[in-house]
Parts: structure tokens; C-alpha cells; sequence
């Protein structure tokens, strides 16, 4: 697959500070929304304004569980007064928040490992829902003498943004039910992103 980028493409606006004056780089994009588990397509051109050709190894550092691939991040390089561009994709998990910008830091070194250029563009994930309440055990015995049973709701939340959940427990009139976990009967649960919480009663 070839790549072509175009020069309008990158403006000013984009252009990275460096720790090196004869260098410089741009983003194809600063900020990229997408949704988890989808392939983000981004390209970092790094300019050489010296008099003198330089070799660069380019670095780029991701989450946890986040995925990068790229053919062009190896040993580049770069001739005097000319440029280089690299392409690359980051595939983002499922558990990444959306509550946030997450924050991808580029950096290019020297062949003798001092840093020249270092910034960072952000990707921000798209929220989706996906929360549900259970009942483990469908079935509740009284204990002998005690008149009385034990159960559990466990709600479970898989999305990727924090949830408030409304639960409302409403018993047969023939029986009565109190929280062992300090809740009404009628409450609301917020359950941060990828997470889950049991009730007992």
C-alpha cells in the first residue's frame, strides 16, 4: 500500500517543538477521534532544516493494551534541508476510557541517543454503552428457623464511560427485603467504565 501525503495537508499550526533548533516535525492530525478497536491512520513528517544529512530513530509510545503498527519506525535518514514521512496506525482496546484525551507521545534520537524531537497529538475515543444487572442465582432458599434468604444483583458495566444506574428492588407483598449493603430499595448505582459492583440482600 502506498501512502501519499499531501503538502497542504500540514499547516503551521501543526508543527512540533523540538529539543533540536535544525529540526522540526508535523502531525497529518493533532487531535483523532475513533472508536475502540479501530484502526487510527496518522503520519508524522520531521523536517531537517541543518546543512549537515542526520540519522534518526523515531519512537512512539502508547498506553497500555494499545496496539502500534508501522513499517517506518526503524532507523531513518533524514538529508539536509529534505524531510521524511512516517505513517503509522494504533488500534485503541476497548477499555480505553472516553472520559479523556488520550495522549500519544513521538520522539525522535539521535544515532547517539539524544533526544531532538518530542510532542504529542491526542486520540480521543468515542463513548458506547453497555451496562446490564444480574441475578446469579435465580433461585433462593430460606434458611431453617431463620425465615429468611440471601441474594445477590451484581451490575456489570462493559462500556467505556462511567453509567448511573438506576436499580429499584420491589418485592411481593408477602415478603420483605432489606439491603445488607447500606441501600434503599429504590437507589442509584454509578459504576465507573469497565467495572462492575454486587448488591447483597
Amino acid at each position: 500500500m502506498m501512502l501519499h501525503l499531501q503538502p497542504h495537508a500540514l499547516d503551521a499550526q501543526n508543527a512540533i517543538s523540538g529539543a533540536n533548533p535544525d529540526f522540526d516535525a508535523r502531525f497529518l492530525k493533532n487531535n483523532i477521534k475513533v472508536k475502540t478497536g479501530e484502526l487510527s491512520l496518522n503520519i508524522v513528517r520531521i523536517y531537517n532544516h541543518g546543512d549537515e544529512d542526520a540519522g534518526i530513530k523515531p519512537v512512539l509510545k502508547v498506553p497500555p493494551k494499545w496496539g502500534v503498527f508501522s513499517a517506518s519506525f526503524v532507523e531513518t535518514n533524514v538529508l539536509a534541508g529534505d524531510s521524511v514521512s512516517l505513517p503509522f496506525s494504533i488500534r485503541i482496546p476497548s477499555v480505553a476510557s472516553a472520559a479523556k484525551d488520550h495522549k500519544i507521545v513521538f520522539q525522535a534520537f539521535s544515532l547517539q541517543n539524544q533526544l531532538i524531537i518530542s510532542d504529542t497529538f491526542s486520540i480521543q475515543p468515542e463513548a458506547f454503552h453497555k451496562w446490564d444487572a444480574m441475578v446469579p442465582n435465580r433461585r433462593f432458599y430460606f434458611y431453617p428457623r431463620r425465615n429468611m434468604a440471601e441474594f445477590e444483583v451484581k451490575l456489570q458495566n462493559s462500556g467505556n464511560v462511567s453509567e448511573t444506574i438506576s436499580l429499584e428492588i420491589r418485592p411481593d407483598k408477602k415478603l420483605s427485603v432489606e439491603s445488607t449493603s447500606g441501600l434503599e430499595l429504590i437507589t442509584e448505582i454509578v459504576l465507573p467504565a469497565n467495572s462492575d459492583s454486587s448488591l447483597f440482600y
